[in-house]
């Protein structure tokens, strides 16, 4: 059954598109996405190259910028894909979704203890983020119709961001369960750094509105029902 679906799509394509896919994704989202040199790799780079390569399509996932930057390439079309993002209204105005495929839990890290059942916990905090980052729209739309009670400080970098919790700047950094303890794993600075799950976001594919890859959507959708996992991320 796999084998006659996989033939089904890939033989009205493989001499459709002959060109190499340009994709990138997060630089500080690991292990769903991060930078490796000129790459980006990671568990959502491996599955979209699989994904592509079973449409005869080559993929080239490479480190463009910061996440701002990605962004921006793919929604003027000079990118083809993002290979893992939340969604989120703005996203969506420039990009088409593909079917979830990855779950990744959101977390507010913090040194003193903090317990958190509804958005209105982050009133009165002071909040590190990181650009263009989103932690689901709920909390998106939160963070951005309550500036008066609360203050939003946005770094480039998660090493800034938990740096400013040391130095009592900030009291709550949101960001990835996973990708945060990592970073907390590797820098001793960060080792008193604790966190409660506040949320769970769902990864999706972005294609850019602008690309010619985007008509491959319903094929991609079908391949990912074999590549896809979603189950939550794991630590690395």
């Amino acid at each position: 059954m796999v084998i006659l679906l996989l033939a089904s799509i890939i033989i009205p394509l493989a001499s459709a598109h002959t060109e190499t896919v340009k994709a990138s994704g997060h630089p500080d989202w690991a292990p769903t996405m991060y930078r490796s040199g000129d790459s980006i790799v990671g568990d959502a780079p491996d599955i979209v190259a699989k994904v592509f390569k079973d449409l005869s399509l080559p993929v080239n996932c490479s480190y463009v910028g910061s996440w701002d930057q990605v962004q921006a390439l793919g929604a003027e079309g000079r990118l083809d894909v993002i290979v893992a993002a939340y969604k989120t209204e703005d996203r969506e105005r420039f990009f088409l979704y593909s079917n979830p495929y990855l779950t990744d839990n959101i977390s507010a890290f913090m040194v003193s203890d903090f317990t958190y059942s509804s958005p209105n916990d982050l009133l009165g905090k002071n909040i590190a983020v990181t650009s263009g980052d989103s932690y689901g729209q709920e909390i998106d739309n939160f963070l951005r119709d309550n500036k008066g009670q609360l203050r939003v400080s946005s770094y480039e970098t998660p090493e800034q961001a938990f740096a400013s919790l040391i130095n009592k700047k900030n009291d709550i950094f949101l960001y990835s369960l996973v990708a945060g303890e990592k970073v907390i794993k590797s820098n001793p600075d960060f080792k008193d750094i604790k966190n409660v799950v506040i949320g769970k976001e769902l990864f999706y594919i972005l294609i850019s509105k602008k690309s010619k890859y985007a008509e491959l959507m319903p094929q991609i959708n079908n391949l990912l029902q074999i590549y896809g996992n979603i189950g939550e991320i794991k630590s690395i």
